[in-house]
């Protein structure tokens, strides 16, 4: 069994293309590792008034399992997701990544089961990684989102299929002591698509810095 935990710290919360927050979160998050298995409770919390106010938003419970097959990490994810005075959410997700040269390619695909309509959301990333030393590494990821009609009237208020958002991050890794990892991180979220760039708020793209702490899980 391994434990494992993060704490990130970000000026905004931004996910899947939609701005839930308008200042700055923390972002902490405990791993549990049981063979094959990821438990996961990660929860946001709000550091401004202007979100509702000082406190948790979020809490979101998954559990993942991934497993090496011919070379590919295949991924299978249930997760629950709560807010305060809201219905719970439920997804499924599946995936795999394979390394090519010094990229890691992925594909991702979440399916929310409830509440109704069903939606679907997909994600194709690549990871770009760097070793300076044993202590000190940078990653380059680019990711693009595809969702559906119903997942993106709930997210944005627009009934319409397309790519939901274009994002690049470069994050620098500083592994400390051989046990925690210090990564600052900065993040560009653009949205590519002129009818649900009308839900956004504010248009177009946003901006994310941020600091990751946590355990070389």
């Amino acid at each position: 069994m391994n434990f494992g935990f993060e704490a990130g710290l970000v000026s905004r919360y931004v996910a899947r293309g939609a701005a839930l927050s308008t200042g700055p979160v923390l972002q902490p998050a405990i791993m549990v590792g049981i063979a094959d298995f990821v438990l996961t409770p990660w929860l946001n919390i709000n550091l401004t008034d202007a979100d509702g106010g000082l406190g948790w938003s979020e809490f979101d419970l998954s559990l993942e399992y991934s497993r090496e097959v011919a070379g590919f990490n295949l991924q299978g994810l249930v997760g629950g997701y709560f807010y305060p005075g809201e219905s719970p959410e439920l997804e499924f997700g599946l995936g795999g990544s394979r390394v090519f040269g010094d990229w890691e390619l992925g594909l991702n695909n979440y399916f929310p089961v409830l509440p109704l309509p069903v939606g679907y959301y997909g994600e194709l990333n690549g990871v770009l990684g760097k070793e300076f030393s044993e202590q000190v590494s940078a990653d380059f990821r680019v990711a693009l989102g595809l969702g559906s009609g119903g997942f993106n009237e709930k997210n944005v208020g627009v009934n319409r299929w397309g790519l939901s958002v274009v994002e690049s991050e470069l994050g620098l890794n500083w592994l400390v002591g051989g046990v925690v990892n210090i990564r600052p991180l900065a993040r560009l979220v653009l949205l590519p698509d002129r009818y649900l760039r009308a839900g956004s708020e504010p248009k177009g793209w946003f901006f994310v810095a941020g600091l990751t702490i946590g355990n070389d899980f």
